[in-house]
């Protein structure tokens, strides 16, 4: 095999490999791997362990420099600012609170039948409630006791 032709083989795989790093999955990479490798065996057979040793290393690092470079420029793209979270806007901070969180104590009416699940009304306001006891005609007047996944647990007053 002639110098244009493992050159042409090398050019593939690492074709491949930086494909990958814009579209993700691993397939490419890993077939541009395969071929960077039949391409350090061919260096190996045709030209000796020196030569191969050096198609290997330089293989090896041209693929990783080609890796990290690939992610720090997707890094900087406006998709990419979109699509990831930012680490200083999850920082540490605590879970905002439920607006119906502060509905805890109050007093409603039932909209509809709640068996257990149904609608009321606190405060002028529709919400999604859950009873927890019986059945819960429309039209009774409710207590609100808690709050599950933004409903409002209720109990009949």
């Amino acid at each position: 095999m002639g110098f244009w032709s493992l050159f042409l083989v090398y050019l593939i795989g690492f074709i491949l490999i930086i494909i990958d790093v814009f579209l993700p999955g691993g397939i490419l990479a890993t077939c541009g791997g395969i071929i960077l490798a039949i391409g350090v065996g061919i260096t190996y057979y045709q030209h000796g362990a020196a030569a191969g040793t050096t198609a290997l290393i330089s293989s090896l690092l041209s693929a990783t420099l080609v890796v990290i470079v690939g992610y720090q420029v997707i890094a900087r793209t406006r998709l990419a600012r979109r699509a990831f979270l930012d680490p200083e806007r999850i920082g540490n901070r605590p879970n905002a609170p439920s607006p119906v969180a502060a509905l805890v104590g109050r007093t409603g009416v039932t909209l509809t039948d709640l068996r257990p699940a149904g609608r009321v009304q606190v405060d002028g306001e529709p919400y999604d409630a859950l009873a927890t006891g019986q059945f819960i005609p429309a039209g009774r007047k409710v207590v609100v006791t808690g709050t599950e996944m933004n409903s409002l647990v209720v109990t009949e007053a």
